[in-house]
């Protein structure tokens, strides 16, 4: 059997759907030595700047097209050779929202549909994309990949798609993220990015959705008792429509208390996760969370959001909050800064529950997927 795989965002400062393509990659590269694969940094109409850059798993049976081709001549073959190309794979995956019509063996991964249930966080392009990939995923793919219970409950409710089309194959944490970082790597990477412990951490791109600017006011509600020493550090990219963030800080003259760090290399996570007090993610709405289970793998306290995927990922292994709510968001921070037993506990409730995840299982699950796809159209 021959798999394409679309890791056209796999590049670059990597964001959920390039972190599942590249972690999934590696993942299938440790349990399959007998499919071919040929991975697409090139994908339909994706053309990423830095598509050169990517790197494939270097095993034998692994190869990343393009790799004999310059920066522009690649895209100009690709653009005259996509079809032809895609042709000579059995089972196509798409990560991206690309979905390619003319193709029977179309394998595609749907992250969540907040784009339809809050469009108001998203710009139009990005609305317009994401709603154009899904509907042709629906009538197009073969096989569709939930990475939650939730997001296959919102395809069969919203667009009417459900198993056997649907599978539901939760994400997991790497091993990386189990692994305890040393204190003196520790201290190497929080100097890197200019954090100092104490510190309350959250990741993700500054985007309406995370509810970062929530998060702000309710730190900002915190008693001086409770808040101390400990700042607040927001990782991720710019994400978009993030002015609330930033006037947030200023209005509640926060700039000493609140560290922006930008965007954070995937090998620094581990060591961020791993010196925060507490980790703190109040999303509105996730089709599963990832940072929240990496989180958990090194057990560190997570508080999320008691609505969409995150009570999945959550209940019973951390702090949930309404995400809607600053006071609630406030008074599950203030309980867990207070309760250094409380944070113990958390900790540990969710170490266990991040070892019930993994990309080795999300990559078997997969190749399943791929196999059932593969006899049905051969």
């Amino acid at each position: 059997m021959r798999i394409g795989i679309d890791v056209s965002l796999a590049v670059g400062e990597i964001g959920g759907g390039g972190r599942y393509a590249a972690e999934l990659v590696e993942a299938l590269a440790k349990i399959d030595h007998d499919n071919e694969y040929l991975l697409f940094p090139l994908f339909l109409y994706i053309r990423h700047p830095e598509w050169k850059r990517y790197r494939g798993p270097g095993t034998r049976n692994f190869k990343v097209w393009g790799e004999d081709h310059g920066v522009e001549e690649g895209i100009r073959f690709w653009d005259t050779k996509t079809a032809e190309l895609l042709s000579t794979c059995d089972v196509v995956h798409t990560t991206t929202f690309s979905v390619p019509k003319n193709h029977l063996g179309v394998v595609s991964t749907l992250y969540d549909l907040s784009f339809l249930t809050l469009p108001e966080c998203h710009l139009e392009a990005n609305r317009t994309h994401c709603l154009q990939g899904t509907i042709d995923s629906v009538l197009a793919a073969r096989h569709i990949i939930a990475i939650s219970r939730f997001t296959a409950s919102d395809l069969d409710r919203y667009l009417n798609a459900r198993a056997p089309q649907v599978a539901t194959i939760p994400l997991g944490a790497h091993e990386r993220f189990f692994q305890r970082v040393s204190e003196s790597e520790k201290r190497r990477v929080l100097a890197r990015h200019d954090v100092s412990p104490p510190y309350v951490l959250t990741v993700g791109s500054l985007e309406p959705r995370k509810n970062t600017a929530a998060l702000v006011e309710a730190w900002a509600n915190l008693p001086n008792s409770v808040r101390g020493d400990y700042r607040l550090v927001v990782a991720g990219g710019k994400g978009w429509l993030n002015s609330a963030v930033y006037r947030r800080i200023s209005d509640l003259g926060l700039r000493d208390s609140v560290l922006l760090i930008g965007y954070v290399e995937e090998s620094d996570l581990p060591a961020l996760y791993q010196g925060a007090a507490v980790f703190a993610y109040p999303s509105l709405y996730e089709g599963f969370g990832l940072p929240v289970v990496e989180a958990m793998a090194g057990g560190v306290p997570v508080l999320t959001s008691n609505t969409t995927s995150l009570l999945e990922l959550g209940e019973s292994a951390c702090q949930l909050v309404d995400p809607s709510c600053i006071e609630s968001i406030g008074e599950g921070l203030e309980q867990l800064l207070s309760d250094a037993k409380e944070r113990a506990r958390i900790g540990e409730a969710g170490r266990l529950r991040a070892a019930e995840m993994s990309w080795e299982k999300v990559a078997r699950q997969t190749l399943e997927v791929y196999r059932t796809v593969y006899l049905r159209t051969s």
